[in-house]
């Protein structure tokens, strides 16, 4: 949506095993060691859990690239690739999600953090909303158990939030009741219990972006496809912000064309109604300005929906 930076290219990037058959991850003659010099290394002064799972993250995020070649073999070969030893990929550093993952635990084994790589499905752009796919969408992280919980990271989109200075928060340790937006476990027992999605429901949740800005995710509509029925929306605002300075917006996916749906709230109440005068299909954006250094303003989302016409056999039914 809006400018789809090429976070969205990065995130398609991270894409692996959904009906891989991976091998387990080794390390070959004398990597424990270095490794373990290496967790050693940059862990050094740091004290608390909290303070070694950020460094693991932030380091893993940071110096290991993605290898889209790699990844492009990953999709021709449906999913079915070896894995990378730890010390090879310590010495390449480049991989996919796998990769990201399986270093990410063998870090944590060497603090003795209990840590576990998860293999599910992820959702970032809005174009998952019209299209999923079980091989294209496959994805790993890791959850570590840390302040009495299992919380997830994610060091394959650590890795593309680093190259777009986007905000750690909503993959570092997030709110599994938030995590759950984006990231599908393919056991439920890792899902939250008050959000225990099938995989359909997870589909046609609404595209989130926690990064941007923190929501109660107990206002957040559960279905992210909104039949035009009754040619209105209304919508509780589920952040912080005035609602004044929330910005709706709607695009066009046919034609790509961008504009302003009618809009009306209610005095006294944190919602909007929002007119959905159209007869195709279109993403229905809610967001918010940021001012930039130079004074100029981006327009940062907060969640997407798609809005698609119902025919009048359908709407009978």
């Amino acid at each position: 949506m809006w400018k789809r930076i090429i976070l969205s290219i990065i995130f398609y990037a991270t894409i692996l095993i959904a009906n891989a058959a991976v091998t387990a991850t080794t390390c070959g003659p004398g990597s424990k060691d270095s490794l373990s010099a290496l967790v050693a290394s940059i862990t050094k002064n740091k004290k608390t859990d909290l303070e070694k799972t950020w460094a693991v993250y932030d380091w893993v995020s940071t110096n290991i690239e993605y290898d889209y070649d790699r990844q492009s073999e990953s999709l021709r070969l449906n999913g079915r690739i070896s894995a990378i030893p730890i010390d090879v990929l310590l010495q390449i550093k480049k991989g996919v999600c796998q990769d990201y993952a399986d270093l990410t635990k063998a870090m944590f084994d060497v603090l003795k953090i209990k840590c576990e790589v998860v293999t599910g499905f992820l959702r970032y752009d809005d174009s998952d909303l019209l299209e999923f796919d079980s091989l294209k969408n496959a994805h790993a992280w890791n959850i570590v158990f840390i302040r009495d919980h299992w919380l997830p990271i994610d060091c394959t989109w650590g890795h593309a939030f680093r190259r777009q200075n986007k905000n750690d928060s909503a993959i570092f340790l997030a709110p599994p009741s938030e995590f759950i937006f984006s990231h599908y476990p393919d056991s439920v027992k890792l899902m939250p219990a008050d959000r225990r999605l099938t995989l359909d429901e997870f589909k046609k949740l609404p595209v989130v972006h926690f990064e941007n800005i923190k929501c109660n995710v107990k206002k957040i509509p559960s279905v992210g496809v909104i039949p035009i029925n009754s040619g209105l929306f209304e919508f509780e605002n589920p952040t912080a912000l005035s609602i004044e300075k929330i910005v709706v917006e709607m695009e066009d996916i046919e034609t790509g064309k961008f504009y302003t749906p009618e809009v009306k709230t209610e005095k006294g109440k944190n919602k909007i109604i929002v007119t959905l005068a159209l007869t195709r299909k279109a993403f229905l954006t809610f967001g918010f300005n940021k001012k930039l250094p130079d004074g100029g303003r981006e327009l940062l989302p907060i969640m997407t929906f798609l809005v698609q016409p119902v025919s009048p056999s359908s709407s009978a039914n």
